[in-house]
């Protein structure tokens, strides 16, 4: 521990002798940097790059002598002092930040790039690269601007409700950085492409910070419909934020249904019909079943009559001995119409 506090003290004095030779030589900086992108977005969690490539001034291959290389990376703080990142001085590396690295064999050709990995919010800002070759100097900024894309859902796709009555749905916007946020609400009438702002029945919570330094939000929505001509609508929950390339939208539908009272009495009314028909089918089968067991008995009774009546005449005519030929005639012919109706039957 004493080591490294003493080395790092060391690195540090070297750098500011270096600076010291510099402003006490009338040379020129026959080197500098190049432009640096601004801001560099990065998303946090992540590791980044920042760009620090030096150049001689007519454009000759750079090959330098480390022992005369300084390379300072600072961070501006929100006091507007400067706060060391990394320190690179005679031949000796010194990590203030943890995490950060500058690839020393890229170092002859000129390419002081600082890496950091794992960024964190406390990252986040402006940072200052200063080579010294002595007796040269070149300096160069570029601020860093932390992202972290947000997750968006919706607590349903499809609402299923009455006219008349109500439901929410909530929209979730989480785990985004930094803290703006925008969301909102449209409703498309069944078969429009045109959405209609929605601004009423709305409740907005947040931007709250999570533990890591992102952000959640919620957006919550009210659905009242008043008719059964509302169903099909579509609404949609839009989000903007800065991590975003274009804005990310989700939708659910709206699907109104009669109201259960009115089902139940279709339903009771279908129902009672059925049954309707189906006791007078029943009462149909019943009379008509009556009306062919009657007529079979009738027949059953008028043939058992016929029967009888022929059996006497017979009877009659063989206890009378004394019949004549025109009565055995007239007794035949009366069995025979007797034959006849019993046939009938």
């Amino acid at each position: 521990m004493e080591f490294s506090k003493w080395l790092g003290e060391g690195l540090k004095l070297c750098f500011e002798c270096l600076m010291i030779l510099l402003l006490i030589s009338p040379l020129k900086a026959a080197i500098h940097i190049e432009k640096m992108p601004s801001p560099i977005k990065a998303q946090l969690g992540q590791n980044v790059t920042i760009p620090c490539l030096l150049t001689y001034d007519d454009n000759q291959e750079l090959d330098l002598n480390l022992t005369t290389v300084g390379i300072r990376w600072s961070k501006i703080t929100s006091r507007g002092s400067e706060s060391n990142v990394y320190v690179f001085v005679n031949l000796g590396h010194e990590q203030y930040r943890p995490g950060s690295f500058i690839d020393g064999s890229q170092l002859k050709r000129g390419n002081a790039s600082l890496t950091l990995q794992h960024l964190q919010k406390s990252d986040e800002g402006e940072y200052i690269c200063t080579v010294i070759s002595t007796p040269y100097l070149a300096s160069a900024k570029a601020k860093v601007q932390l992202l972290a894309q947000p997750m968006v859902s919706l607590s349903s796709t499809q609402v299923i409700i009455e006219p008349g009555t109500e439901n929410n749905v909530t929209c979730k916007v989480t785990q985004f950085y930094p803290e703006a946020v925008q969301i909102r609400w449209k409703k498309y009438t069944k078969g429009s492409s045109i959405g209609l702002p929605v601004d009423r029945d709305i409740y907005f919570t947040g931007p709250e910070e999570n533990s890591d330094g992102t952000f959640n939000a919620t957006s919550l929505l009210t659905v009242r419909p008043s008719s059964l001509e509302e169903d099909g609508d579509v609404y949609s929950c839009t989000v903007t934020h800065m991590s975003f390339s274009h804005d990310e939208t989700l939708v659910f539908i709206l699907t109104v249904k009669e109201p259960s009272t009115y089902r139940i009495l279709n339903v009771g009314g279908i129902t009672s019909i059925i049954l309707l028909v189906i006791i007078i089918a029943l009462l149909c089968v019943i009379f008509w079943g009556f009306q062919g067991k009657k007529q079979a008995d009738n027949k059953i009774h008028k043939g058992d009559i016929a029967h009888s009546q022929r059996r006497n005449i017979i009877e009659k005519g063989d206890s009378s001995g004394s019949d004549t030929g025109s009565d055995k005639y007239k007794r035949e012919n009366k069995i025979n119409q007797l034959a006849d109706m019993f046939n009938t039957f």
